[in-house]
């Protein structure tokens, strides 16, 4: 059974596509300030970069999605296929666990100027065609300078944390998953990754309304309903330093639940 890591929501126009139709949409012009990213592009140096990064993870799924942009000047037929949506999932290539977690990444790209290239990367990630794009790890950059570059930097930079940090929490999901978590004891753990410095005050605030009320699908009473919580409150961390402070909450968490 594989862990469900990513998610792609296709109902506000847009339509699934192959790569080859992803591909084959005509690029626009380059001018003084707008720099396009080819959607193929984009894609393909996901999988490059991500296949040197994992080298212990094989891509399993890919699943892209176009919709229909808006028109460049007034009168003129709407773009076919401007934005691209895409969610690319990796496996770990040889697993003992009964449930493997996936690693996806979840991105998209526009000709017609309507939104940020962007990215997104993590446990769990949800890609939408209503422009919704969120994961542990999310970036983004308008479409000018040298876009491309920092944008391969910044796939770089996420998923050198991701292997360090995903491979770490698949080691002990497991056994987070069968470690009961009482009220005072998930409270008191909260607590303490704010007097550390892991979670914002508003994070803290964040991580507990996830802990007690979210729909995923982690049972709460948990250690890894709890973790899984944390996570979610992480996602309003900047890039620079989410990566950190996932590896922190994953040392905290293994040292409460698992060492003592």
């Amino acid at each position: 059974m594989v862990a469900e890591s990513g998610t792609m929501m296709v109902h506000c126009g847009g339509e699934y596509a192959t790569l080859e139709e992803v591909q084959a949409v005509p690029l626009p012009e380059e001018t003084s300030t707008y720099v396009p990213v080819a959607h193929g592009d984009l894609i393909l140096n996901i999988h490059k970069v991500a296949g040197d990064m994992l080298p212990d993870y094989q891509l399993h799924d890919a699943t892209f999605a176009l919709a229909t942009g808006k028109p460049k000047e007034k009168g003129d037929p709407r773009q076919e296929g401007a934005r691209l949506f895409g969610l690319s999932t990796f496996m770990p290539k040889e697993n003992g666990s009964e449930h493997p977690m996936g690693l996806s990444i979840g991105y998209r790209n526009s000709y017609d100027k309507s939104m940020k290239i962007g990215m997104a990367i993590g446990g769990r990630v949800f890609v939408c065609d209503n422009l919704c794009l969120s994961g542990e790890m999310t970036v983004s950059h308008v479409h000018t300078g040298d876009v491309i570059d920092r944008m391969k930097k910044d796939i770089i930079t996420c998923l050198y944390g991701a292997r360090e940090a995903w491979t770490s929490v698949q080691e002990v999901s497991g056994l987070l998953e069968d470690r009961p978590v009482t009220l005072d004891e998930g409270f008191r753990f909260l607590g303490s990754l704010v007097g550390e410095k892991v979670l914002r005050p508003t994070q803290f605030n964040e991580a507990c309304r996830e802990w007690r009320e979210s729909d995923f699908g982690f049972a709460p009473e948990t250690g890894w309903g709890l973790y899984n919580a944390v996570t979610q409150g992480l996602k309003s961390e900047p890039v620079r330093s989410v990566i950190q402070k996932h590896l922190d909450l994953h040392e905290r968490a293994v040292g409460e639940f698992l060492n003592n």
